[in-house]
């Protein structure tokens, strides 16, 4: 059986309270602000948080330093293999490169020199060409000793054919005590030399006569001074000396 509600001692039955009066009604207490604790438990946590941010942040950017430190060896590493591997080809190429140029400018000249050489071929196979280089000749030769004053005395002759090179003692006793011969022996030189172009001219006889002549003096210069190539030089222009004016004709 249910106990019965023992009455509160300190609450008043409404019999006891004088008539007239209205109930006192309680005064609230006052309460006391005391520091939540939950803020500085909160606090602790949020430093924490801050600080592992803070120090992930570092790692991640120290990662990052490091492996964009490690990529950049890295392509550094492939730039100096790719750059000693392309060195050798590059340098190579650039030699060829210059060894071709040079090979083309030597080319160029060597054609150059062909034309060249071909075009002096056809002149040498001109009669016309070998008779006048064969007057050319003969008058510079004789146009040089009418200006010396050796030759024009008569005395270039004596002494050509006393020297131990070009002499002949023979000769040149005779010439010695004969000093008209000399003179004209010098004079008869130039002269001939100076009018051997006339010959290109001249009727036949008078280019037969010519060629004669000529002919006796590089047998007699063969003779007396040894100069024996002068005698096949001129000799072999003299068929083109004769075939010149039927040509010019």
């Amino acid at each position: 059986m249910p106990e019965a509600k023992r009455p509160d001692p300190k609450r008043r039955s409404p019999a006891g309270r004088p008539k007239g009066t209205a109930p006192a009604r309680r005064q609230p207490r006052p309460t006391e602000t005391r520091p939540a604790p939950e803020a500085g438990l909160k606090a602790k946590p949020d430093d924490t948080i801050r600080e592992s941010i803070v120090a992930s942040a570092e790692q991640q950017s120290e990662q990052r330093f490091g492996s964009a430190a490690r990529r950049a060896a890295i392509l550094a590493a492939v730039v100096c293999v790719l750059t000693l591997t392309i060195a050798g080809p590059v340098r190579t190429y650039f030699a060829q490169r210059t060894e071709m140029k040079q090979l083309q400018a030597t080319e160029a000249q060597l054609r150059a020199q062909i034309a060249d050489l071909e075009e002096q071929k056809v002149k040498l196979a001109d009669p016309v060409f070998i008779a006048a280089q064969a007057a050319l000749s003969y008058l510079t030769a004789g146009v040089a000793k009418a200006r010396s004053a050796v030759w024009r005395s008569g005395r270039a002759i004596p002494l050509i054919v006393d020297t131990d090179t070009y002499g002949w003692p023979w000769v040149a006793g005779m010439l010695a005590g004969r000093p008209a011969l000399a003179r004209s022996a010098c004079w008869t030189v130039i002269v001939f030399e100076c009018l051997f172009a006339g010959a290109l001219v001249a009727p036949e006889p008078v280019r037969l006569a010519a060629l004669a002549v000529g002919l006796a003096f590089h047998l007699g210069c063969a003779l007396v001074m040894g100069l024996n190539t002068f005698v096949w030089a001129f000799a072999a222009t003299y068929p083109c000396v004769l075939a010149v004016p039927p040509l010019l004709s």
